[in-house]
Order: structure tokens, then sequence, then C-alpha cells
């Protein structure tokens, strides 16, 4: 009589294994990306010391921009 209930059958799902080196390389790009992160972190206050350290030499307090970290 076949198949009553019809339809063609689905195949089994294929479990995913995550390997010891696939967590390695999710970790190693998780740290790139907060080191990253870090570096604009950095940058945008490295910036931001830079300008009010002109800002100091511009008002003519070169010993104040001297001591901007």
């Amino acid at each position: 009589m076949g198949n009553l209930f019809g339809g063609h059958k689905s195949k089994p799902k294929q479990e995913s294994r995550v390997t010891d080196a696939d967590r390695a390389v999710l970790q190693l790009k998780q740290q790139r990306d907060k080191l990253k992160q870090y570096q604009k972190k950095i940058h945008a206050s490295l910036e931001r010391e830079r300008l009010l350290a002109r800002q100091l030499l511009s008002e003519g307090q070169s010993a104040k921009s001297l001591f901007i970290n």
C-alpha cells in the first residue's frame, strides 16, 4: 500500500561537535577583539591629552602642559 501519510523522510540531524581547536580559535578571536577595544580606548585617551596640552600651550601655561599624562 505504500506510504499512507506520505511525504519524504527527513534527514537525521547532525550533531555539531565543538573541538578543543574550535574553542581555542574562539578564545583567540575574543582576545583579539578585546585588545582592539583597549587600543581604541588608549588612542582616544591619548588624543584628549594631546588636545589638552595644546590648549594649555596656547594659553601660555607651558609648565602645566608638560605634566599632562
